[in-house]
């Protein structure tokens, strides 16, 4: 009895250490859990939460951040940053006693929020989480874009529209092996053979691109070329003179350059040989506005002003300025029609290539003439380059070409020209009648210069782009955004470049003074339009020719 007896109270004495080490072990358990939570607990004072650069931070899509993620408020000593994808009790990126994350952030196709917050070692005790968002650069996407159907080689053009200032467009149709970049691409296509153009959008700040979109260009046959205009004489007698008059009384003595006022339905005309401005009112009145008859350079009253071969001209309605090109000056002066007085507006008088204000510049044989809002664009056809005039100010600059002779597409000082002699304006882009380089060219607002039309090689022959032929192209003027009408001065003809095709509107090839519906000319070199019919100066016939469909 007593053995057994011993016996339970051992087995209780077991069953009471296990208990006692059971509560110890929970013991054990709640000490660490509350340690834990300890390290959890918000200091106090309270420490600021972390202040990033931004709310979020942006990346190229499938590489990594190129600088690390970094706060800017880090306490300094005795202070780590805890890192985690998650707010949670435990940071999960790990803890740095610095104020960036030292790992690898990559940035993916989903915006991913990154956490901070800082932890005191010696109080065991942290501040409140921050946020920052880690996103994929976002790319405008261009809209109104497509593919286009041209005339055969008829020119075409894309535009991005506007973008971010932190982005550019990239054109290519080699699977950007070669990359053009700016808003506005064009070229020609050729029959049968349609061309793949490719854009894609890059950030500049951070060097990646968007997606590519893809646009064909077709050419097809588009019908016949329009039909031939016919001519007659509308100004002078055909006899080198100065005489004002009516009509056929009034003489010229090689004119060379023509602009329509828009305000009276006048136009003006550059008497080259006879130095003087003059005007033919829409009933047909000719009138001397400037210069004595006599070559020379003198400002002031306008019939005691001088001029040396005077050649393009343009007409301000806004402030009642017409520009000339004076082109033996080597100056473009202004006529102040309203209150009949002539100022130079830029050039030293003397030839060479010089961009400055004013007298500071110098031209070179000034020829074309075409204004837009402020700028006076000129071909100085001696430097073989376009000019740009702020009509404000004077300051003058080159736009495109360099001064040295040539035939090369490009943007700014990479084109090249031959004298170029003629200017036009259509909406924002320009055209020059390229008279050493036998072709038609087109300069875009980006300053990108393109060939329309001829390759550098003098004949006479219609056709597309580079297959047409001219000689010597001088006057051009722009009746649409596609189409532009100049004069063929080594072809004696008067043609017209249309969406890339080249016709002959008047004239044959051969020199002449017949006019009807197989004109002939002597030296057409300038022309203008009111809008429904064009004038065009044949200077060695010294008359003011008149053409209509």
């Amino acid at each position: 009895m007593t053995s057994f007896l011993f016996f339970i109270a051992i087995v209780y004495i077991c069953k009471l250490e296990d208990y006692i080490m059971k509560t110890v072990t929970l013991l054990i358990y709640f000490l660490f859990f509350s340690y834990s939570l300890q390290a959890q607990m918000m200091c106090d004072p309270p420490v600021d939460a972390p202040v990033f650069t931004g709310a979020s931070i942006e990346g190229c899509e499938g590489s990594p951040l190129s600088s690390p993620i970094t706060v800017t408020n880090f306490p300094g000593e005795g202070f780590t940053t805890q890192w985690s994808m998650t707010p949670s009790p435990s940071p999960n990126l790990g803890e740095y006693p610095t104020n960036s994350y030292p790992g690898v952030v990559l940035v993916t196709s989903v915006p991913t929020m990154y956490y901070a917050r800082f932890y005191n070692v010696a109080m065991n005790c942290v501040s409140t989480w921050s946020s920052v968002l880690v996103m994929p650069v976002f790319f405008s996407i261009p809209k109104g874009l497509g593919n286009i159907t041209r005339c055969d080689k008829g020119p075409f053009t894309f535009n991005v529209g506007t973008l971010t200032p932190n982005e550019t467009a990239q054109w290519s149709t080699d699977g950007f092996v070669s990359i053009f970049t700016g808003n506005e691409f064009g070229g020609l296509v050729d029959p049968g053979n349609p061309l793949t153009v490719q854009l894609r959008i890059m950030n500049t700040v951070h060097g990646c691109v968007g997606p590519t979109s893809t646009y064909t260009v077709t050419a097809q046959d588009c019908g016949p070329a329009p039909d031939i205009y016919t001519s007659s004489v509308a100004i002078g007698t055909g006899i080198a003179g100065h005489a004002d008059g009516d009509g056929t009384n009034a003489s010229f003595n090689g004119p060379q350059g023509i602009c329509w006022d828009s305000s009276t339905g006048s136009y003006y005309i550059a008497d080259a040989f006879n130095h003087t401005i003059r005007e033919v009112t829409y009933s047909g009145t000719v009138t001397t506005l400037a210069g004595t008859g006599a070559s020379g350079h003198a400002n002031g009253e306008a019939l005691s002003a001088s001029f040396y071969k005077p050649a393009g001209l343009v007409y301000d309605p806004a402030t009642s300025i017409l520009y000339i090109a004076d082109r033996g000056n080597h100056q473009i002066r202004q006529l102040h029609v309203g209150t009949a007085t002539v100022s130079t507006l830029a050039g030293s008088g003397g030839a060479g290539f010089e961009d400055g204000t004013g007298s500071g510049a110098q031209f070179n044989n000034p020829t074309g003439l075409v204004l837009y809002e402020g700028i006076l664009y000129v071909t100085d056809h001696g430097n073989h380059a376009i000019r740009g005039i702020d009509i404000s100010t004077g300051e003058v600059s080159t736009l495109a070409g360099n001064g040295t002779p040539g035939l090369a597409d490009g943007t700014g000082s990479e084109a090249r020209f031959r004298f170029p002699w003629g200017i036009a304006l259509a909406e924002t882009t320009l055209y020059v009648a390229d008279y050493g380089n036998h072709a038609i060219r087109k300069l875009y607002p980006n300053g990108y210069v393109m060939t329309l039309a001829g390759d550098g090689t003098p004949g006479y022959a219609d056709g597309w782009g580079n297959g047409a032929r001219l000689r010597h192209p001088t006057g051009i003027v722009a009746i649409s955004n596609n189409e532009v009408v100049f004069t063929d001065h080594g072809n004696y003809s008067v043609r017209k470049l249309y969406e890339g095709e080249v016709t002959t509107l008047s004239g044959n090839g051969t020199p002449g003074q017949q006019t009807g519906s197989f004109s002939t000319y002597l030296n057409p070199v300038g022309l203008a339009t009111n809008g429904y019919e064009i004038l065009v100066i044949d200077a060695f016939s010294h008359t003011i020719r008149r053409l209509e469909p």
